[in-house]
């Protein structure tokens, strides 16, 4: 309603254990199962144990049974492996409604020295625009000038400066010398290069058939605050081109174009990182340097003998960098055998292979009903982009049609709680306004003035605000169940 400031649920008083209010119970259970031996499990949200199942194998539970408070924070689980080379995991799920599903992942060393970086090529596409006056135009200099600073003599890079047109600094890749770089620098400095509109996918056009190396990791960064409308025509080249360069993105700008960048990262399977102020701006560059600069395995390549795999997501593979692991999922026919082969080029260029066994695999067992979920979650998460900006009917009904299938929220299909709790037709329903616990560390002050905390004694009669979520009917506990939770989508070593 117009008029609320605020809608919420009646909260529990954190003077009062929520042990004590009525119809309140949280669970949350995680099975994790990596295909790589795992170093290190940690919960550092809950102080809960860890049981370990076996080498790639560990569960937690957290439960309000045993903990009162467990339900008022997010759930954190941060875990390790333990390879010290560049590694590959296989796990397999046969499907009782005969689809089968596999998901492939690459795993960086746990350290990553010198000599285990390829030759890198840099081509820094800088949006020049009138909007990027200023301190966007002057941190893409920092920016530039402190990663060219970690380039090696086998190192080569390239400007692209891009407004309503774009020019380069170059016509072919130069080697990363002192020299090269300050030229380089005052080229991008220039202001009579500056200003006009945002041609990002022109540009973006023009980068991806730049001369490069064949021998070399090349890696697009792109500097921009992204005020374009035609996100989804830079996500179809990015997406066509994923395994011949790998593309970052660097937003810039008090008010960047999110949607865009946060894009862009995940098409290139990388994180989004934006700058909206000149305060943020040192140590912002500086993560994205060391995010960008340690290539492990560049050139890669998966190829299948006697396993017949369909549908991958993605289509083409990025390279691995230190802090970039990557996975594929798909789907896969016939008998569990075979082998999946990654290729690639990895420090002083020599050839890299792996052989993937996937009868090994099985034997370690086929059943990880995630696997299900998480390759029909990416599907939708690559149609979304020209649902949202083309809302073509082919792609909407495709994403129907994966919401239902696989029982996934999307924007089309919705999650319906059914209660067939038997109930006799004479007797009314009970209104109960359910209570919840405050964030950790959140003062009631937060909603002063909107409900009242909830004790025991009042748990059916707190006030709560037109509009406020009221579960129905009265004897129904409230709880969250969350099962088989498997963390490969992004991977976070702990500190020694």
């Amino acid at each position: 309603s117009p008029d609320n400031q605020w809608v919420a649920n009646p909260y529990i008083n954190p003077e009062t254990s929520s042990a004590s209010a009525p119809q309140t119970a949280f669970e949350f259970t995680m099975d994790l199962r990596t295909g790589l031996s795992l170093k290190q499990v940690l919960c550092t949200s809950h102080n809960n144990e860890i049981k370990y199942l076996g080498k790639q194998h560990a569960s937690l539970l957290i439960s309000s049974a045993t903990d009162s408070t467990c339900m008022n924070q997010d759930v954190i689980v941060r875990y390790r492996l333990a390879g010290e080379t560049i590694e590959s995991g296989l796990l397999l799920h046969q499907d009782e409604n005969d689809e089968n599903f596999f998901l492939l992942n690459v795993q960086p060393p746990a350290r990553v020295t010198p000599e285990m970086i390829p030759p890198r090529d840099y081509l820094f596409v800088i949006d020049v625009s009138g909007s990027m006056n200023g301190f966007p135009v002057k941190t893409a200099a920092e920016l530039f000038s402190n990663l060219a600073k970690g380039l090696r003599e086998a190192d080569t890079f390239n400007v692209l400066l891009f407004a309503g047109g774009s020019q380069t600094f170059a016509s072919q890749p130069v080697k990363a010398n002192p020299t090269s770089v300050r030229e380089a620098i005052r080229f991008m400095k220039d202001t009579r290069k500056h200003g006009g509109g945002t041609q990002l996918v022109k540009a973006l056009q023009r980068a991806v058939t730049m001369p490069g190396s064949d021998d070399k990791s090349r890696s697009i960064v792109v500097v921009t605050d992204g005020y374009i409308d035609f996100e989804a025509e830079a996500f179809d080249l990015i997406r066509k081109n994923r395994g011949n360069v790998n593309l970052f993105c660097f937003g810039i700008g008090s008010s960047v174009n999110r949607h865009l960048i946060e894009g862009i990262a995940r098409i290139g399977a990388g994180e989004p990182f934006i700058v909206t102020s000149p305060g943020e701006a040192k140590d912002t560059a500086r993560r994205f340097r060391e995010y960008i600069e340690s290539p492990v395995l560049t050139k890669v390549r998966i190829e299948t003998k006697g396993f017949d795999a369909r549908e991958l997501q993605p289509s083409n593979m990025p390279d691995i960098f230190a802090n970039r692991p990557i996975t594929l999922s798909g789907k896969w026919e016939g008998s569990a055998q075979g082998k999946i082969v990654l290729t690639g080029i990895t420090g002083g260029g020599e050839k890299y292979e792996q052989v993937i066994d996937v009868s090994d695999a099985n034997r370690q067992g086929n059943h990880n009903p995630a696997l299900r979920s998480l390759w029909a979650r990416e599907r939708v998460r690559e149609l979304a982009d020209y649902v949202k900006l083309k809302a073509s009917d082919e792609a909407i009904h495709e994403v129907t049609s994966l919401g239902l299938t696989y029982e996934l929220l999307t924007p089309y299909t919705s999650f319906v709680a059914v209660d067939e709790t038997p109930r006799s037709p004479g007797i009314p329903l009970d209104k109960v306004k359910q209570p919840s616990p405050l964030p950790q560390g959140v003062s009631p002050q937060a909603v002063s003035g909107h409900t009242k905390p909830v004790s025991p004694s009042n748990a059916h009669g707190s006030p709560t605000v037109s509009g406020g979520s009221v579960p129905e009917p009265g004897g129904t506990a409230l709880f969250f169940v969350s099962t088989i939770v498997i963390l490969f989508m992004r991977t976070r070593r702990c500190p020694e």
